[in-house]
């Protein structure tokens, strides 16, 4: 039997019928089992022999231990690698971010496209971008009566400087001036 001076055997369980001496051990037993395995004073084929169980179920016990000591030492996350939060993204959030991006960033609707693509793995076409804010814009036009807003959008156009009225297109009859 290989035994090594310094440890002594397991306390013994009585056996009862039907359960094998991997269930009989202890939380205790099972931490000092994988101990022995990984400081390596002992062999696999020892420790199982001393423990009555399988090599098997020393490897499983050394590898579980193996994993929390090497999540004990993992460097903990800096600051900027911590998760903040997590954001479930559906549809109607991704309309939120296109309509976003095109009236509060002034976004193209091909930078929107490679936002999309490129961040967050999500392909999307100009056209789909421009369907998405003329549903959008209809029913605002609609909601804001004495307003005129261009039929075509080879119209000549000016942006608005009113805070409030701040993404409101005017047709001027001059050639086209921005207002940045």
């Amino acid at each position: 039997m290989c035994i090594h001076p310094t440890h002594s055997l397991p306390a013994t369980q009585p056996q009862t019928a039907g359960v094998c001496p991997a269930q009989a051990l202890t939380g205790s037993q099972r931490q000092e089992l994988a101990l022995q395995a990984l400081a390596g004073t002992q062999t696999i084929t020892c420790l199982a022999q001393n423990y009555e169980v399988s090599r098997k179920f020393v490897y499983q016990q050394s590898g579980k231990a193996q994993q929390a000591l090497d999540q004990a030492f993992l460097p903990s996350p800096s600051g900027d690698d911590q998760v903040l939060f997590y954001l479930p993204v559906t549809k109607a959030w991704l309309k939120q971010l296109i309509l976003g991006l095109i009236l509060i960033c002034h976004s193209s609707l091909r930078g929107v496209v490679e936002l999309l693509r490129d961040l967050l793995d999500y392909p999307l076409s100009v056209g789909q971008v421009h369907n998405v804010v003329q549903a959008s814009v209809a029913p605002a036009r609609t909601t804001t009566p004495g307003r005129s807003y261009p039929t075509s959008a080879s119209a000549p156009m000016t942006k608005s400087s009113r805070a409030l009225d701040r993404f409101w297109w005017v047709p001027t009859s001059s050639p086209p001036i921005v207002i940045c």
